[in-house]
């Protein structure tokens, strides 16, 4: 077709390079260097970038992390052992707030929500909570951090003033009142609960509220609010030791009973005695309880009087929640046991399980009336008695006494016709029992023939067992004038007195009780005792200490402006139970005692079985995996290579030898060669273990690699023209042979990382190696430690998995990006 038939106008067609000589341009680009081209290359794969910076911000996260962390590997706490995620604090947010959505049992339910009531730290979430169908059951939202609530706790008296303090000045409610141990749960599993502040009762073998009521806003009230709270005792001591020395002042309705301590006290002019005043005694009611104190102000103190006719201090307490227990009061200890002193109704005065106190002068003898001049002391008199069971015992040079029956005698009574003969085991041997005067006392001998035997006799008049010898009869006695020795004679009946002597009767032998037997039959064994009662007196001394401490909290909580409260138990020796909310004094314990960068419990990933913080112990596992693979990826590398070189260069003879050694090392399983390491090098580290394990075959695929990679370049042209030059073997290998390997090599050994990586936690989660100790983990050892935990806290097993599978999947793509980067037949080309 010629251009005219487009009928186009001739304006349109214009001449290029009209005039001009047309030539070759020289060309102006830059030659590119390897690694920019390979970089050039890599950069095309998007796989690989996103694969390099997952990759690279995990190894940040495993560098970083263990730094700015408040946390460390060896930090554990069992209160915070499976602790819940938290990435948000706000009461609003419900996702990853440390909290789990829970359903329980109304006692459950109680249990939770009244940690929330006493101290402000809720376990349930807004204290928030809902039926759950018609199953019967309830669902909140539990916080992992507030559901320790309280504990009991163990502190010598400087911890104890030191906490305080540190509640004192920081206003921060840290210490509630302790718990009563006789109004602490019944159930077992619970005895040691702190957080039953109100009072409960034994459901079956479970334990459950008493006394509330839910009402319609979903609040629960109480009934027995702060039952369970102890009320401060003051103590009495059973040896007169530094009593409250007692005087008593004028006040309306009677007089106000002022304590004091007798002080001796050393200072720099010789010893100086003083009284210190503890305070003016006070009674007040507190629902049916009626707990006693001191007070500074007279005003204060409850008026007492003095019965002149029970010799005792009359007080009066009203204002009972029940108004049927207001009236006169005294103060008394337990008949039986227990050295507090207890506020009794006066009614009580002749019930045998008190003792009142009597007031007494300083020489404890009872007074007729008070005298504001004097001083006096508090006493009881606790009459207690014990009863023990003394059997006869061996026979050696004559019978001893036990009290046990493991060596008393058994005595057989073998019938002579006209009374019995004792036989019984000495030792291995029968013997039978001889009496027979001498100078007018009865001397016993053990026989060895039945004939020579004694006969006895019973008397159940007197209930005794006798010798009659020259018309006298003889009774088995006790004389009990020495305890501590009790001596077994025979007596005539006219020297048994009764108090200090008491003849020994036969009892059946009936485990450890005894009973009376007034008749035997030949071939009877029986035991011969005596039960002795005695009676001693203790004198208890009020002496003005309360049990426990006498603190009481600046914080108050609801409801204590009406009560008095104990905080601590003392112990043994200067320690005290106390009872902390655990939440506040783990702050406290970490900011004020161990000073260190843990300002609150808050732990990202959670917590595992132990209570290590997860994201510590996930990154220091990491960066020990990365350090450990890296590590045993270079050295496989270089030893490979330089064998693989070998092999590939020479060939032949060489080939063949180092081949085989090759090929009995790879025979060798890698789980046997680790099993039999870890066997004979038991007393070696365990990291140390694995890394020759990797290292005794992991250079194996290298050398391969590297030698298909000489065999391949060796004959190329460059390789001939190089040794025709004279180039030396050296050169030759890793100057021109070597770098064109290079891409084969960085890629297998940067794959070789995720795989060391791998099988190290494939170890450790199989328990075949350990890697932890106290400042190390594994990410393996983590994985299976949250294995047990998978369905009921999978937190712990979440994370490091997440971790294991980014890492496994970015280093294959970034493995594929270098591959690509450095084949060298892909250099130079744009696709």
């Amino acid at each position: 077709m010629r251009a005219e038939e487009f009928k186009l106008p001739k304006e349109k067609f214009v001449l290029v390079n009209e005039d001009k000589k047309l030539h070759d341009k020289e060309l102006v680009t830059k030659p590119v260097g390897f690694f920019k081209d390979a970089m050039y290359r890599f950069a095309k794969n998007k796989g690989s970038i996103v694969g390099a910076i997952v990759i690279g911000i995990l190894i940040l996260y495993s560098l970083i992390a263990p730094i700015f962390s408040p946390y460390t590997v060896s930090y554990n706490d069992v209160k915070y052992r499976y602790t819940l995620p938290k990435w948000f604090s706000s009461e609003k947010v419900d996702f990853i707030d440390g909290a789990s959505n829970k359903k329980g049992n109304l006692n459950t339910l109680v249990y939770y929500y009244s940690m929330g009531v006493e101290t402000g730290h809720n376990a349930l979430k807004r204290q928030e909570w809902k039926t759950a169908g018609d199953s019967g059951l309830y669902s909140y939202r539990l916080d992992s951090y507030h559901s320790a609530g309280t504990v009991f706790m163990n502190f010598s008296q400087n911890e104890y003033n030191e906490l305080q303090n540190y509640q004192d000045d920081n206003d921060v409610q840290i210490i509630y009142p302790i718990t009563t141990p006789a109004l602490r749960p019944e159930a077992p599993q619970d005895q040691g609960n702190a957080n039953y502040w109100y009072k409960t009762v034994k459901d079956g073998s479970l334990t459950a509220p008493d006394g509330y009521t839910i009402k319609e806003d979903g609040t629960i009230e109480y009934e027995n609010i702060y039952k369970a709270y102890a009320v401060p005792e003051m103590e009495c001591l059973a040896k007169n030791v530094n009593p409250a020395h007692i005087t008593f002042k004028t006040m309306t309705g009677g007089y106000a009973l002022e304590m004091a301590k007798f002080i001796s006290a050393d200072n720099e002019k010789g010893t100086v005695d003083h009284y210190e005043s503890l305070g003016y005694f006070k009674v007040e009611a507190a629902g049916d309880l009626n707990p006693t104190f001191f007070t500074n102000d007279i005003e204060d103190a409850t008026p007492v009087h003095y019965d002149t006719t029970k010799k005792t201090l009359v007080f009066e307490v009203n204002d009972h929640d029940d108004a049927t227990l207001d009236g006169e009061y005294i103060l008394g200890v337990d008949a039986k046991s227990g050295s507090s002193v207890v506020v009794i109704p006066i009614a009580e005065y002749t019930d045998v399980n008190y003792i009142p106190f009597t007031l007494n002068t300083l020489d404890s003898v009872q007074v007729d009336d008070i005298d504001t001049n004097s001083k006096y002391l508090l006493t009881a008199n606790r009459q207690s008695s014990t009863t023990n069971t003394y059997l006869l015992g061996s026979f050696v040079q004559g019978f001893s006494t036990t009290t046990g029956t493991k060596t008393a005698t058994v005595i057989t009574f073998i019938n002579s016709g006209t009374g019995y003969k004792f036989q019984f085991k000495a030792g291995k041997f029968t013997r039978y029992l001889k009496a027979e005067l001498k100078d007018s006392k009865i001397a016993l001998s053990a026989m060895t023939s039945e004939a020579d035997g004694s006969i006895f006799n019973f008397d159940a008049t007197n209930s005794g067992l006798y010798i009659e010898i020259g018309g006298t009869k003889y009774y088995f006695t006790v004389d009990f004038t020495n305890l501590k020795e009790p001596v077994v004679d025979l007596l005539p009946l006219t020297s048994v007195d009764g108090v200090n002597v008491f003849t020994l009767v036969a009892n059946n032998k009936v485990g450890d009780t005894f009973e009376i037997k007034t008749d035997m039959a030949d071939g009877d064994s029986f035991y011969l005792s005596y039960k002795k009662t005695t009676e001693t007196n203790r004198h208890y001394f009020a002496n003005g200490s309360f049990k426990g401490d006498n603190y009481y909290s600046k914080m108050r909580i609801e409801g204590e402006d009406e009560y008095q409260y104990s905080y601590a138990i003392q112990k043994d020796g200067s320690m005290y139970e106390v009872r902390v909310n655990y939440y506040e004094y783990y702050r406290y314990f970490h900011r004020h005692i161990l000073h260190d960068r843990i300002a609150t419990p808050f732990f990202l990933f959670g917590t595992t079985s132990y209570g290590q913080d997860i994201f510590t112990c996930l990154a220091s596992g990491a960066r020990f995996s990365f350090a450990f693979a890296i590590v045993v990826a270079i050295v496989n590398m270089i030893v490979g290579a330089i064998y693989g070189a070998l092999e590939g260069y020479y060939g032949g003879k060489v080939d063949i030898i180092l081949e085989r050694i090759v090929e009995i090392l790879s025979a060798v399983p890698f789980m046997i060669v680790i099993t039999l390491m870890k066997y004979h090098m038991e007393h070696t580290p365990q990291a140390l273990i694995l890394f020759i394990a990797f290292f005794a075959t992991g250079w194996i695929g290298m050398s391969g690699l590297v030698r298909m990679q000489f065999y391949r370049f060796k004959n190329q042209e460059y390789v001939l023209a190089s040794r025709t030059l004279g180039a030396k073997d050296l050169r030759i290998m890793f100057k021109h042979i070597f770098p064109n390997s290079l891409g084969t090599i960085v890629t297998s050994s940067v794959l070789v990382i995720p795989g060391m990586i791998f099988s190290e936690t494939s170890l450790s989660y199989l328990g075949i190696i350990n890697l932890s100790t106290s400042n190390i983990t594994s990410v393996g050892t983590l994985l299976a430690g949250g294995q047990p935990y998978l369905v009921t806290y999978p937190h712990m097993i979440l994370f490091p998995a997440i971790f294991i599978s980014l890492l496994m999947l970015c280093f294959n793509l970034f493995g594929n990006g270098l591959r690509d980067a450095f084949n060298p037949s892909l250099r130079g080309t744009e696709d």
